[in-house]
């Protein structure tokens, strides 16, 4: 006789990849929207939270890198130059729609895929919900963005992330990779 736990591993495990499975096939083939494009970076809230409200929903996403305010002068190389502000992430939609305002982008993602919805349908707490969701966008991020740089640790463990998050994917070593660090206030 098996033990109790391990018998409940086994089945939660096998629950658990059937799940993905099931999730990756609805994404993937059934969905006639297909994978949408998210041009960001892993530093930037905002960039996280689309990213987050899109695995929420199950939709299908690739994630490109991009700096704002066209830091990298690639905007233009990506079809992004009629973005203003140049400002992350920048969502591309199938149908070609770009937008970058992630609170805009979250309303339209509920619009254009109505399964699993992000906001409540009664008109008070889509309110309150949306109330919160700008009083934390815009001074929450204040408060995050402070803490990032406010200690030395936290200096040398943000910039070694952020500089990290920059060259991944470009072929940068890694024994170069450990010698660039941002600064604080970048």
């Amino acid at each position: 006789m098996r033990p109790r736990i391990m018998t409940e591993m086994r089945y939660t495990s096998s629950l658990f990849v059937r799940c993905i499975k099931e999730m990756e096939v609805r994404s993937f083939s059934s969905g006639e929207h297909g994978p949408v494009t998210v041009y960001g970076q892993i530093g930037s809230p905002y960039t996280r939270k689309v990213e987050a409200a899109l695995r929420y929903k199950q939709i299908p996403f690739i994630k490109k890198d991009l700096m704002p305010g066209n830091v990298g002068g690639d905007w233009e190389d990506r079809g992004l130059s009629k973005i203003v502000p140049k400002v992350i992430p920048v969502v591309k939609f199938n149908d070609g729609t770009l937008m970058n305002d992630s609170t805009k982008i979250l309303q339209d993602l509920d619009r254009r895929y109505t399964d699993r919805p992000i906001l409540p349908k009664d008109k008070g707490e889509r309110f309150l919900s949306l109330l919160l969701e700008d009083m934390f966008d815009e001074w929450g991020t204040k408060i995050m963005f402070g803490m990032r740089w406010l200690d030395k640790i936290d200096q040398d463990w943000s910039g070694t992330w952020l500089a990290l998050d920059s060259m991944l994917g470009k072929g940068v070593k890694l024994d170069q990779v450990n010698k660039v660090r941002f600064g604080p206030g970048q």
